[in-house]
């Protein structure tokens, strides 16, 4: 049985390209989420802020490698 340092650092799936995308993701759903609600659509524009935390899990969580 091995043990792992939690101390190792993790890199996000895609690298840089993968946190340019979360980041893109996570502005665009934020300004959809408010112009939706604007329009009169509040009951359901807050489902849009559930994808930042699944892009954040996908991108820093189980997609992310382990380097060594």
């Amino acid at each position: 049985m091995s043990i792992e340092d939690p101390l190792i650092r993790r890199r996000p799936l895609g690298g840089g390209w993968g946190v340019a995308a979360a980041l893109a993701v996570q502005a665009l759903c934020v300004a959809l989420a408010f112009a939706c609600g604007a329009a009169g659509g509040w009951a359901w524009s807050w489902t849009l802020f559930l994808a930042v935390p699944l892009v954040n899990f996908v991108v820093y969580g189980m997609g992310s490698r382990r380097t060594l």
